[in-house]
């Protein structure tokens, strides 16, 4: 498993530098705005970048070529997951970071509504991946991708409910959004394992 994450690391650095370099700039760009989409164009791109990486292994004939190294299909699926969690949460954890230095800067305290915020933002992050990822490794890159649209609208209504963010506690309906993108992006992970130790190459 390192050296399938070592894979991902080195492919996601050296083909996906433009996605990771923009996402980086729009963390950057949320000290001073507030705009929900800066505040989750890093965590899309997070989930875009292993299905960028299934691509260049489609191309590459890496999902054939893997069968005569000692990894199972299930490996090779956690490592795409696994990546897109390092990945999200190397972005969430710069945007909040970002958000500290804010609040520092603006003389403000309001650390509940800051970590809820974060909280909406990972959830809605996860949701991308995991409803992309199952049709990928069943239908392929290019027939894959398509859902990942749907994805895209399904993340982008997530932050509907960050209207809440600037309530104390954490709302309710924001904890069950929450848990849901977790219990998905788990349930999407053993279907994605499913589905690709049955394909046929």
């Amino acid at each position: 498993m390192q050296g399938l994450l070592r894979k991902e690391l080195y492919m996601a650095a050296k083909y996906c530098r433009s996605y990771i370099l923009i996402a980086a700039v729009f963390a950057v760009a949320s000290f001073w705005s507030d705009n929900m989409l800066i505040l989750i164009y890093p965590v899309l791109m997070a989930g875009i970048v292993p299905v960028s990486l299934l691509s260049y292994d489609e191309k590459c004939r890496w999902d054939t070529y893997a069968g005569v190294f000692p990894y199972s299909r299930q490996a090779i699926v956690s490592a795409k997951y696994i990546t897109a969690l390092l990945l999200l949460g190397g972005f969430t954890l710069l945007m909040g970071l970002i958000q500290v230095f804010r609040m520092v800067q603006n003389g403000q305290t309001d650390i509940a509504g800051a970590g809820t915020l974060l909280a909406v933002t990972a959830a809605a992050g996860m949701v991308s991946p995991s409803l992309v990822l199952p049709a990928v490794f069943k239908f392929g890159a290019e027939k894959g991708r398509i859902v990942y649209y749907a994805a895209i609208i399904v993340s982008c209504g997530i932050l509907g409910f960050a209207g809440a963010a600037e309530k104390k506690p954490l709302p309710p309906q924001i904890s069950w959004v929450i848990l849901l993108s977790i219990v998905l992006f788990a349930c999407s992970w053993l279907l994605s394992v499913h589905v690709y130790q049955k394909r046929e190459f």
